[in-house]
């Protein structure tokens, strides 16, 4: 391949392809194995009874009175409930948000570029199904899709808001805030960045952009002062390498499932990731040189910053997991979309479009074999939990670098390198799905509160001996493998 040849890769067909070969196992899947999906599909279940007056659900759990950066999703999801069914409604949703991000890549590519450019457009497909996908971050992934069309409808780069323009956006940042509080202050620092490479120090140009700002904080405002979540700032990276393994995740195609893919199948997709990575990395290097070059883009201090915080920040930040890597995931993304480098049309970028095909058969195959292993696990629970009732869930604590392994010990085990997900983690919630029943484990950072005294007890595996503690429960669901089971 050189410069000049054409190539496949280089027609738009080819980002429909890669998403046919991703999402196309769905329609035969009995059950979506994206692992936090089940628990955003079950408050998604709680919304609907609580909005139907169910006292079962209404005297254990409680809406948050306040305007949560999820609830976008929650009450998209709430509704496809209400007329498809929870697993059919769970499927839509995720083959939604990867055709409406990569779709969105799309256009923020040409709008930004003013060119078509199939290799960049086709690794945003990349991303549309990677690894935030099969977590099961579908908040998280259509609003950085909302904020990638909101960046894209922004007049020239040279440009002022505009009173419409300013209205518009105000609207959009309303919209990408109730999708995901990080889609959203990704979105602000891009914008802020625009601004101030626009408008120096002459703080009239700020005005628009300030005005368009009011609703959106406003809410996050609200939300703040209610004391819906628990602030904090968590670092938990054990060493370098445990570093390495966050920053390198997101930017990993193949999705392992964790703890039902086949062993060798598990080292075949950390080697693929690594290839990935590394080949991500000759780009996003060269990307990084073109954009020094280039200072005058509109999008070189916002891309700056969020990829220094993005290398710098906590993994936890008020109720948020992995807020640095997610930064720095949509650092890369506009970097990628607004550059004009040439190394998009060499060689590397091609082979790395190829490889986002060859990754996306791969994933997809494992998926639904990681569905078929769910579908297993959940007639197992149905079989000796009492309908109705509430299940303790034990989830595996398997962390690729927890501080109780040696560092050999993760080496050899192909679950300790980056990108694999849980599919059975949240299982059990499925159970919910179909035959009732009250989880006892909510997401803090969703639109439903446990309110219930004995729903709310922290049940972990010493104290299953307590009456007191195992009395509210009808089951126990245990998922992974020792000897990383909660203890």
């Amino acid at each position: 391949m050189n410069d000049s040849a054409p190539s496949p890769l280089d027609s738009p067909k080819a980002l429909v392809w890669v998403l046919v070969a991703a999402l196309l196992p769905f329609a035969f899947m009995a059950y979506p194995p994206l692992q936090d999906l089940p628990d955003w599909s079950y408050q998604a279940r709680i919304v609907n009874e609580m909005l139907s007056g169910n006292p079962a659900f209404t005297a254990d759990y409680a809406l948050v009175p306040a305007p949560v950066p999820n609830s976008a999703i929650i009450l998209t999801l709430a509704l496809l409930t209400r007329v498809l069914g929870p697993i059919v409604a769970a499927k839509l949703l995720a083959v939604g948000s990867a055709i409406f991000f990569a779709f969105a890549y799309v256009l923020f590519v040409r709008r930004r570029t003013g060119t078509v450019a199939p290799r960049a457009e086709l690794i945003g497909a990349y991303f549309a199904v990677g690894h935030f996908f099969w977590m099961g971050y579908l908040n998280f992934q259509i609003g950085v899709a909302a904020a990638l069309l909101v960046l894209a409808l922004l007049p020239e780069d040279d440009k002022e808001l505009g009173a419409a323009n300013a209205a518009l956006l105000a609207v959009g940042l309303v919209v990408v805030y109730l999708c995901h509080f990080l889609a959203y202050s990704a979105l602000a620092i891009c914008l802020l960045g625009r601004e101030a490479h626009r408008s120096r120090f002459d703080w009239r140009g700020y005005v628009p952009l300030a005005l368009a700002s009011v609703p959106s904080v406003a809410l996050g405002l609200w939300y703040a002062a209610v004391g819906a979540g628990r602030f904090g700032i968590w670092y938990e990276y054990q060493h370098i390498l445990n570093w390495i393994w966050y920053k390198a995740g997101p930017f990993t195609p193949v999705g392992g499932f964790y703890p039902v893919s086949p062993h060798a199948a598990q080292w075949t997709v950390a080697a693929m990731n690594a290839v990935a990575v590394a080949g991500l990395g000759v780009l996003f290097v060269s990307l990084i040189i073109n954009a020094a070059k280039n200072r005058r883009s509109p999008w070189t201090l916002g891309v700056a910053v969020l990829l220094l915080v993005g290398f710098i920040g906590p993994t936890r930040f008020f109720e948020v997991i992995r807020p640095s890597e997610r930064w720095l995931y949509f650092g890369v993304l506009v970097l990628l979309g607004t550059s004009a480098s040439p190394w998009l049309r060499r060689p590397i970028s091609g082979w790395l479009s190829a490889a986002a095909v060859v990754a996306a058969m791969v994933t997809s195959l494992l998926a639904f074999h990681a569905s078929g292993e769910i579908d297993a696990y959940v007639r197992d629970v149905e079989r000796v939990a009492p309908p109705g009732e509430a299940i303790m869930i034990l989830t595996d604590r398997h962390q690729g670098f927890r501080p109780t392994r040696a560092l050999d010990e993760r080496l050899r085990d192909p679950y300790s390198y980056p990108n694999w997900v849980d599919p059975l983690k949240f299982a059990p919630y499925w159970v919910y799905e179909k035959r009732g029943g009250l989880s006892p484990t909510i997401f803090p950072t969703g639109v439903v509160r446990v309110q219930s005294n004995g729903l709310k007890v922290p049940a972990t595996y010493e104290r299953l001996a307590d009456p007191a503690i195992a009395a509210p429960f009808g089951a126990v669901a245990i998922s992974g493998r020792d000897p990383y089971l909660s203890k």
